[in-house]
């Protein structure tokens, strides 16, 4: 009996101490399978799953296999507590839609017992590497190379102003994320709406506003859709046709205002204004002294004009306060409206139950606000005629000539023309750091950086990733994905987003615009007419300077 009991112990003790080791606890401790969760969202995951088919193919000599462990949307629900969870976690790679890697950061402490390390695989060793073809030849130039610059902020951790926390410094600047999508967040227009009631597509918000008054004039005080006359075949027939000037998702997508919104108060102040604008960070003083002041930015105001104005649902389709995302993205490309702010997730969405309409949609360069032009003393005219010189690919000096202004305007409207919003900073991977399979996750993300993977992912979801190409893309995208590659400058332009993890403060309040998050709230009251843009504008101001000694208690910031 004796000898049993010792025996029993022995299992115990050998069960014991494989019990904290990660994948071992579960059984799958080899190093050459990747287990992985994938978020199933908008872009889908037909994209992944032919990407872990060729690199399999390329490394099944090593045995190397990327194990889809769940795809769904309730991934990044378990991204904070499956990572923190050293000694069950059997994740190796996170392919997700969070995009708060600083709380993961601050947790590792706790749970690794040192400020030496963090939970999070450093990834600078992948983004300093070259990506990896498909045929296993690699690049002639790093993907830290081929990353669009201003995504760097939203991968690369950017320290901490905490005091509790301020031992993480030592690991500010290193990667711990890397994107598996970028997308552009605006406006899904139908071009032949435009055509239909003669309209070039409009450069400047003035212009914009003006085709909302073509596509429904006023009668008797009330925008109605103008009835025009169309040709449906090559003897001369027409036939009858109007739209309303604009659709949105007030059900459940309100809150898409946020991408223009956002993208025109960048567009008046510039694109380090709105960076600040998260960071929390204003012109004079100090982050911690007076960060509220950042709200104070005339920019805001000026874009919360234009959207209180768009908003305005005497020009949207009926019914437009309670439509779902998809009615609303619909109501575009059947030609029923002309424009609705959304994202280029919109035809991944839309081409299974909608495939007879899905190519009538193409996303639309933000047209640049139109108190900018008034800020640099030229007309809404000039400021349009800039804008197309900008887009036929002039130099600032030829279009300073043709427009009869300087070149520093022209650079400073280029400047507008190129921002756009991306709401896919989020998309990203992450590597827990004691992953035993670590090093093939790495290599699978190279495999991503890849142009033959930027070429695969545009064919599968429809979009694109922040990368410039090495060489040139070898497919011949639809118009739909073309609109969306010019909107990014083809990884060149300059990306923005609503950046909630870069600021202490941004992680315990403020989380985003307004100051209280409301910002569905807010829109749905532009187009009710139930709020103002001023009124929005000046409690913000009021509300983050009254908390702000409480957000800084929060956030551990003396």
């Amino acid at each position: 009996m004796k000898r049993i009991f010792v025996l029993f112990i022995c299992c115990v003790l050998f069960m014991s101490a494989f019990a904290g080791c990660s994948k071992q606890a579960q059984g799958n401790s080899d190093p050459v399978v990747v287990d992985v969760r994938v978020l199933k969202a908008g872009y889908g995951t037909e994209w992944f799953h032919a990407a872990k088919e060729k690199f399999e193919e390329l490394y099944k000599d090593k045995g190397y296999s990327i194990n889809i462990v769940e795809e769904s949307n309730s991934v990044p629900d378990k991204v904070l507590s499956e990572i923190q969870n050293k000694k069950s976690n059997t994740i190796d790679l996170y392919i997700t839609g969070d995009s708060n890697f600083s709380d993961l950061l601050k947790r590792s402490q706790s749970v690794l017992k040192s400020k030496d390390e963090v939970l999070l695989e450093n990834l600078n060793d992948v983004f300093s590497s070259p990506a990896i073809r498909f045929d296993g030849s690699e690049e002639s130039v790093t993907i830290d190379s081929k990353l669009n610059e201003s995504s760097k902020r939203f991968l690369q951790y950017q320290g901490t102003a905490s005091s509790k926390n301020s031992y993480l410094n030592k690991f500010k600047d290193n990667y711990y994320a890397f994107p598996w999508a970028s997308g552009v967040s605006g406006f899904l227009v139908n071009k032949t709406v435009f055509e239909n009631y003669g309209i070039e597509l409009p450069r400047t918000t003035d212009e914009l506003l003006d085709a909302y008054d073509k596509i429904c004039p006023k009668e008797n005080g009330k925008p109605t859709p103008k009835v025009v006359q169309v040709p449906i075949d090559e003897e001369g027939n027409t036939e009858n046709f109007s739209a309303y000037a604009m659709t949105y998702a007030g059900y459940d997508g309100s809150g898409y205002w946020l991408f223009p919104y956002e993208t025109f108060f960048a567009q008046y102040s510039g694109a380090d204004a709105e960076k600040n604008f998260w960071l929390l960070e204003p012109a004079t003083g100090s982050m911690s002294e007076n960060g509220y002041d950042v709200y104070k930015d005339q920019g805001i105001l000026e874009a919360l004009k234009v959207v209180e104005k768009l908003c305005d649902e005497d020009y949207c389709a009926n019914g437009t306060s309670n439509l779902s995302a998809i009615n609303a993205q619909l109501n575009v490309l059947q030609g029923k409206a002309a424009i609705m702010p959304t994202a280029n997730w919109v035809y991944q969405e839309m081409k299974l139950n909608y495939s007879d309409f899905v190519d009538n949609g193409v996303m639309m360069k933000v047209p640049v606000i139109s108190e900018l032009g008034k800020k640099l003393g030229i007309t809404d005219k000039v400021l349009s005629n800039i804008i197309k010189g900008v887009d036929e690919g002039k130099t600032d000096a030829q279009i300073a000539s043709d427009c009869g202004t300087t070149e520093a305007i022209a650079k400073r409207v280029r400047e507008a023309r190129n921002i756009y919003f991306d709401y896919s900073t989020s998309h990203i991977a992450y590597i827990p750091s004691y992953s035993p399979s670590k090093d093939v996750a790495k290599l699978f993300l190279r495999f991503l950086a890849s142009d033959d993977n930027l070429d695969l992912y545009k064919t599968k979801a429809y979009s694109s990733l922040p990368f410039k190409y090495e060489g040139e893309s070898k497919v011949q995208t639809n118009d739909f994905v073309k609109s969306v590659d010019e909107v990014m400058g083809y990884g060149k332009n300059v990306l923005i987003a609503e950046d909630l993890s870069s600021s202490p403060i941004r992680q315990v309040g403020l989380s985003c615009f307004p100051a209280f998050g409301a910002y569905s709230y807010v829109f749905k009251g532009f187009a009710q007419k139930e709020l103002d843009a001023k009124t929005v504008f000046d409690d913000d101001i009021e509300n983050a300077e009254d908390d702000w000694g409480t957000l800084k208690a929060q956030a551990g910031i003396g």
